[in-house]
This record gives structure tokens, C-alpha cells and sequence, in this order.
């Protein structure tokens, strides 16, 4: 293939009502891809597809997709009780796949799919846009820079919005995932427990619609996550302590969205004299930040695994710390008690 004209994937997309068309619209804007199709129930959705992009095939029945042996690649975007069973048979139709979080709704749904997808060589990759932020990037390289933060001493977060309440999931499953994907990217420490409350507010939802999570790790590190649907105003803050400097990430802020504060507490060791503890307040650094698409790039690490035949499967992997994550909360949720976690 000349370089003037890069190989290109074939595509498909599975949903298109709501995450859908972000996946078609960088699928489209990468130069080694294209979109072949586009499924979904709604014939509303179908149209708004057909408006924007109409040379892109429609159909309501995914078999159609997993039929033609000209796609190689399949994001799916359907609700999450939907994700296991289409990715399992995408995978046995020889489907490289990216999937919208959750990857699955059980881990050990999760467990089969990464099976398959290591037996058959396939890409097997679960949508986590914000680990592709520029400002996640940069928070990461900062936890990891000891001499700057210090040791890392909570992180403490806080989304909330006025709906999307979805009903096959409550909202935990819903928002607390990238949390966890964060955690997991930024310090990689061994959780030891978790305890979770949630309260469901409205007529018959059965589903949490506000949760509280603590997770307690090996180390005295400790996270605190706050999730809502019923908010008025939508907050996506994220608040990491060190010993030596603190880390404030505000996403819904336009421009300065990584703070670097150089203040803390110092306590005095001395008993003799009375307690009286030091503080101290120096300067605010705001680092500049990649400003790319997340999605986008997220798009094109997993096109160029695809055309460079070097698969990897951490991101796979990481999902199934997540989802047992997730599990452990209902758990706690249904037991009112925090889980010991063994993992």
C-alpha cells in the first residue's frame, strides 16, 4: 500500500443513540478508517445517522454486520446488559471489538470475553475516554513524580449531573468506572476493602440514583467517590492529597483544568509545647495540557493495534479490576457493611 494512501479498517457500529455517533464521528475523521454500518432499534436514531452520514449502511439486526467478513473492527454502543452477549458473538465472528463501559455487567462475563479474544488474537478494548485526557495523562505523570506530590494520601471526587438515569444499571455502574480507571492508571495500589451506600429517590426505580464509596488500599491511601444523577448542577472535580503538594482536576472548567497547589499542614512533634499546627500556602501551577480529542485518540491506539498486528490486552484486563470493583459495591450496597477485598 503507498504511503499516499494508508490501509484502511472497515468498521461497524452497534447503538447509535447515544455514545454511538461519537464513536462514528472520529471513526470517520481517522484517515485508516471507515464506517461500513450503523445498527439500532430506533428508527429515529437510524435517521439522524442517515442525515449526517449517508453513505453509511443501516440495519436493525447486528447480524447483518457480523455477516459481512469485509468488517474487521465493531464498537458497540448498546445499554450494558446488551455488551457480554453482542461482543461474544462478534468475537466468535472474528470482530476485532471497542466496547462502551462496562465492558460487561459480571465479571465473569468479562473473564470469557478476554478468553476469546486471546484465543482468536482479537482486540477485546472497553472505552475509557478519560485515560486519554490530556489532563489525566498529566496528572498521572505528576502521582508518579514523588518528589513533586510527595506520598499520595487520598483522592476525592465528586460527578454529579441531572440524569442520564438508565434502567438496566444504577449509578454506579454508570459513572463510577472511570473513578476506578483512574485509580487504577494514576497509582496502581492493591485495594483492601470497600464499603458503598447508595439511596434511590424517585417513583419506582429500582436502581441507585446517589452513591458514597470509600476504598481503603494496602498503603493508608484512601479514595472517596461521590456519584449522582440528581443534581442540579453538574460537577466532575477530582481532589488528590500529597505530603508535599495537592492536585485539583475540574473537567467542567474550560481552560484551567489542572491545579497544582503547594499547600499543606505540618503538625509539631514536640509535646512539650502546646499544638499548633503550621501551614503553609505557596504557589498555584497550572500546567499546560494536550488539548486532542480523548476519544479520538483512544480511537487511534486501538486502529493502529489493529493494523500493526500488536494486540494488547491490558485495557481488557483492567476492565475485569473494574467490574469486580463494581460488584463489590452492590455487595456492600445489599449487606450495608463494607467487603474485604481479596484480589
Amino acid at each position: 500500500m503507498s504511503k499516499f494512501f494508508p490501509p484502511k479498517i472497515k468498521t461497524a457500529v452497534i447503538g447509535v443513540g447515544y455514545w454511538g455517533p461519537n464513536f462514528i464521528r472520529n471513526l470517520m475523521g481517522h484517515d485508516q478508517a471507515e464506517v461500513i454500518w450503523a445498527c439500532d432499534l430506533s428508527d429515529e436514531s437510524l435517521k439522524k445517522i442517515n442525515k449526517y452520514y449517508p453513505n453509511i449502511k443501516l440495519t436493525k439486526n447486528y447480524q447483518d454486520i457480523l455477516s459481512d467478513k469485509t468488517i474487521d473492527l465493531l464498537a458497540i454502543a448498546t445499554p450494558p446488559q446488551t455488551h457480554f452477549q453482542i461482543a461474544y458473538n462478534a468475537l466468535k465472528a472474528n470482530k476485532h471489538i471497542i466496547v462502551a463501559k462496562p465492558l460487561a455487567t459480571k465479571s465473569q462475563d468479562a473473564k470469557k470475553l478476554i478468553n476469546l479474544a486471546q484465543k482468536k488474537g482479537l482486540l477485546l478494548h472497553c472505552d475509557l475516554t478519560y485515560l486519554y485526557t490530556g489532563a489525566i495523562k498529566a496528572i498521572k505523570d505528576l502521582t508518579q513524580n514523588r518528589s513533586l506530590l510527595g506520598e499520595p494520601l487520598y483522592y476525592d471526587s465528586t460527578r454529579s449531573n441531572l440524569g442520564l438515569i438508565q434502567q438496566d444499571i444504577n449509578v454506579i455502574w454508570d459513572l463510577v468506572p472511570h473513578d476506578l480507571a483512574i485509580l487504577i492508571y494514576c497509582f496502581n495500589l492493591k485495594p483492601t476493602k470497600i464499603f458503598c451506600t447508595g439511596s434511590k429517590h424517585h417513583g419506582d426505580n429500582t436502581r441507585e440514583e446517589m452513591a458514597h464509596i470509600t476504598i481503603n488500599y494496602s498503603n493508608n491511601f484512601i479514595a472517596h467517590i461521590h456519584v449522582s444523577w440528581i443534581s442540579p448542577v453538574k460537577l466532575r472535580t477530582i481532589l488528590i492529597g500529597g505530603t508535599k503538594k495537592m492536585i485539583f482536576y475540574d473537567d467542567v472548567e474550560p481552560d484551567e483544568k489542572v491545579k497544582i497547589y503547594d499547600r499543606g499542614i505540618s503538625l509539631p512533634t514536640n509535646t512539650v509545647t502546646p499544638f499548633k499546627p503550621i501551614y503553609r500556602s505557596g504557589k498555584i501551577v497550572i500546567p499546560k495540557l494536550e488539548n486532542e480529542e480523548a476519544l479520538y485518540v483512544e480511537i487511534d491506539e486501538v486502529i493502529k493495534q489493529i493494523l500493526n498486528k500488536k494486540i494488547s490486552y491490558e485495557n481488557a484486563k483492567m476492565n475485569i479490576e473494574i467490574i469486580s470493583l463494581l460488584e463489590a459495591c452492590d455487595e456492600s450496597i445489599q449487606k450495608n457493611k463494607p467487603i474485604i477485598l481479596d484480589r
